[in-house]
């Protein structure tokens, strides 16, 4: 299937496809009343075995929805970044160190046991797991607390703290600028 069409022709066709499949599966889950999260990530889940089966997740394919995933977060936190209030993070800044110490203690610690232990990953491969598990851990909760229109309140204040703590040290583990 793949040499009769274009690796560009396929990425454009796979890209909306996807904007697509999100824009019903977050109707589908506004009808639900369930978080609009909840269901993409439903969505990316099944898109792996459907994409496997048809034979068109190559490796460019792949690597173009990895930087799109990467882009969203970037685009998440900045959004979330623009509408605080720094002044109230600095209150809560003392609060939320030791409970982002403890989010990447616990997701990192079980993101690198798995990998390590359970997978089989090199120490190095196991250690990038871990970060991008502590990160994506507080990704998700901002945006679900986003939505719920949260964000302004003194927990969710403290929130976006935590997610603030930590986003230096993740990138410099990631080597991000």
């Amino acid at each position: 299937m793949l040499e009769a069409v274009s690796i560009d022709a396929l990425l454009v066709a796979l890209v909306g496809a996807a904007v697509v499949a999100a824009t019903l599966v977050e109707s589908l889950c506004a009808r639900l009343a369930i978080p609009p999260l909840v269901g993409h990530l439903f969505l990316g889940v099944a898109a792996r075995p459907v994409g496997d089966a048809l034979g068109i997740l190559t490796e460019p394919v792949l690597q173009a929805f990895r930087l799109l995933a990467d882009l969203g977060i970037v685009a998440l936190l900045f959004a979330v970044g623009l509408k605080s209030n720094p002044a109230a993070l600095a209150r809560k800044l003392p609060q939320a160190i030791p409970i982002w110490l403890g989010n990447v203690l616990l997701a990192g610690l079980l993101a690198f046991a798995a990998a390590f232990f359970w997978l089989g990953l090199s120490l190095a491969a196991s250690l990038v797991c871990a970060t991008a598990m502590s990160a994506t851990s507080v990704g998700v909760s901002v945006a679900l607390w986003e939505q719920a229109g949260r964000l302004e309140t003194d927990e969710g204040e403290l929130l976006v703290d935590v997610a603030a703590a930590g986003a230096p040290i993740r990138a410099s583990l990631v080597g991000m600028p």
